[in-house]
């Protein structure tokens, strides 16, 4: 069981840096691989359990109206067995950087081995504040929810008193920092993110963790990736490998 730490978190912005667990509550029996086949009808179901029980760990730096979203990378001791298959799962996505004061993020993404740093307005998640509280790493937290369309939700807990507007991903806009909470799709999945450790540590530098690839804007990206997924579908059943 991993235990909350606050060490040296003061009322002031000074550098602060969370560490996140995540995890999915994931309907396996719902899910299709890329020909439409039900996953429970491959040989797939037994690694694919194993990777979506596993938990995820993240850091989220914060300084002032800035934010870096970083995932912690997993070392997998059984890749290297024979008939073992490498499920990677990132619930968490890529490094993303927020600027709250300015309204856009970077997001780390990928199409194939291509890296972009994508960029993007931060969205508005039109939170209802609930009077629901409790604590969490003994500060008082409060609930917050959002719909963001007809299938999927947020539940969010923040904290007033770490005053940073912002939270796990691309999540945030609540008048404390976001330290739990849950995406909740409906009839498909939930991920959830809870803050167990805090530290200030004034030494890490944000500039120098930002997402790095090919600057891209979103609208550009979709297109790309788009474009790529449509080639990929189209010499599919070719067994063409579109990789490199």
């Amino acid at each position: 069981m991993c235990l909350g730490v606050i060490v040296g978190v003061s009322k002031a912005q000074e550098t602060l840096k969370v560490k996140y667990e995540s995890f999915l509550d994931v309907d396996l029996e719902n899910i299709k691989i890329e020909d439409g086949t039900s996953l429970g009808d491959t040989n797939l179901m037994s690694s694919v359990e194993q990777a979506f029980s596993e938990k995820y760990y993240y850091d989220l730096i914060l300084q002032d109206k800035e934010s870096v979203w970083v995932p912690i990378e997993k070392i997998d001791n059984k890749q290297d067995e024979d008939n073992s298959i490498l499920i990677m799962v990132n619930p968490g996505g890529g490094r993303i950087y927020k600027n709250a004061s300015d309204g856009y993020l970077i997001e780390e993404k990928s199409i194939s081995k291509t890296k972009f740093a994508v960029t993007n307005t931060i969205q508005d998640f039109h939170w209802e504040i609930e009077r629901t509280e409790r604590e969490i790493l003994g500060m008082k937290v409060y609930k917050a929810t959002s719909k963001i369309d007809s299938t999927r939700t947020l539940n969010a807990w923040y904290t007033p008193e770490l005053q940073f507007n912002s939270g796990p991903s691309k999540y945030g806009g609540l008048p404390g920092l976001i330290l739990e909470l849950e995406v909740e799709n409906i009839g498909k999945n939930s991920v959830h993110f809870k803050a167990i450790e805090l530290n200030a540590d004034v030494n890490l530098n944000i500039n120098k963790l930002k997402p790095k690839g090919k600057k891209i804007n979103f609208p550009e990206f979709d297109k790309l990736k788009n474009e790529y997924s449509q080639k990929k579908k189209e010499i599919y059943q070719d067994g063409v490998d579109i990789s490199n």
